[in-house]
């Protein structure tokens, strides 16, 4: 009980983090609030308050990790408790949001995770050629709020070689899923003469390390290894549905990887990468037996990152 009490305190200073990092950008930073990036295809958030879009930011970020606590628990990839997840995301989110963030990235964000929620339906259905359209255009529709997600598209195609014995009407219908959005977008861009441009080298949130951040990273980054060895150590144990879901989610942390490899010092890929790797992090904590250890570090990486922001302690 002493050890469950004492990672909810935790778990509420990460929370108290990312509001802190939500209001502190209020006196910091001097750039424009909600800015425009050319990242984006479809954009609106210029169309309400920066202190609105901030709010709804932070709330789809806390939604985001909610649906990827969900997707691993209804999977047992491994069982575990909501709280025990969360942890690990939310020094992320801590570390990374900004309210320069705008609403569009976030959501392509969680649109791109319900796609692999259903996507990890694939294999408890004969005919999928309805669900792996839906698959194909939601990741298609996220790459609108946020074009580096177009690296995704590779992953229904995956999905269908791991899931299912090839069939190419399969391969055509996530074809036919990935190019509807973007038909509607064209088709709307000429009719109402819109002038969208975008680039892959576009403005975004650049991170700037520091001694605290490296520190925090350098614990993140060790703890994802160790789950990932942790959950391919377990492969024997788990049914084949499981094996063919974590090796989806290692393709998934694999394009994460290379999209923060192109823009290193992107805020928003950095924190999606780190959501990648919290599906393996679950992993080691649930098998680490003296959990109070783990615990103990993110509670030193959590005051190392008060202490540098605001000197508190």
């Amino acid at each position: 009980m002493r050890v469950f009490k004492f990672h909810h305190i935790l778990l509420t200073v990460n929370i108290l983090l990312a509001l802190f990092a939500v209001l502190s950008s209020f006196f910091f930073e001097s750039n424009e609030l909600n800015s425009s990036i050319d990242l984006v295809i479809v954009e609106f958030s210029s169309l309400f308050s920066g202190f609105l879009i901030t709010v709804l930011t932070l709330l789809f970020s806390f939604l985001l990790i909610y649906l990827l606590s969900r997707l691993l628990a209804q999977n047992k990839l491994p069982a575990h408790e909501g709280a025990n997840f969360w942890l690990f995301p939310l020094v992320g989110l801590s570390l990374f949001f900004s309210q320069n963030w705008t609403l569009e990235p976030v959501l392509g964000f969680f649109i791109l995770v319900i796609a692999i929620y259903l996507m990890f339906q694939l294999s408890h259905e004969k005919q999928v050629q309805s669900s792996i359209f839906s698959v194909a255009l939601l990741i298609s529709l996220s790459s609108l709020f946020y074009v580096p997600l177009i690296a995704f598209y590779l992953l229904p195609f995956f999905a269908l070689i791991i899931f299912r014995t090839f069939q190419p009407k399969e391969h055509i219908t996530a074809l036919v899923g990935l190019t509807v959005p973007w038909v509607y977008y064209l088709s709307a861009k000429y009719l109402f003469d819109l002038d969208t441009a975008f680039t892959l080298n576009g403005t975004h949130e650049k991170l700037v390390l520091s001694p605290a951040i490296i520190v925090n990273l350098v614990f993140l980054g060790i703890f994802g290894l160790m789950g990932i060895f942790q959950a391919f150590a377990n492969q024997s144990k788990l049914i084949v549905q499981q094996r063919n879901q974590m090796s989806v989610l290692l393709i998934f942390l694999i394009i994460s990887i290379g999209l923060l490899c192109f823009q290193a010092t992107n805020k928003l890929l950095a924190y999606f990468l780190v959501l990648a790797l919290s599906v393996f992090y679950i992993w080691f904590y649930e098998a680490f037996k003296r959990k109070w250890i783990i615990q103990l570090v993110f509670l030193f990486i959590l005051c190392l990152q008060l202490n540098e922001k605001w000197g508190l302690i």
